[in-house]
């Protein structure tokens, strides 16, 4: 068994989404019910935001 948690499909659907869009993400913490990614998209100061299947994506820092 892995230690790692298994992304829901829903979450792996928002995920390629946003890459579909071209962001640079790389997911920090995954959790059944959300996901912590790291955005870089080439800007100096990347940021976190948490996504949940629920709502919207949240900038976390």
């Amino acid at each position: 068994m892995s230690d790692h948690p298994v992304m829901s499909p829903p979450l792996a659907a928002r995920l390629a989404e946003l890459k579909e869009c071209g962001m640079d993400l790389q997911v920090v913490i995954a959790k059944p019910d959300y996901l912590t990614v790291l955005v870089r998209n080439g800007d100096p100061d990347p940021f976190l935001v948490t996504i949940s299947i629920d709502s919207l994506p949240k900038i976390t820092h």
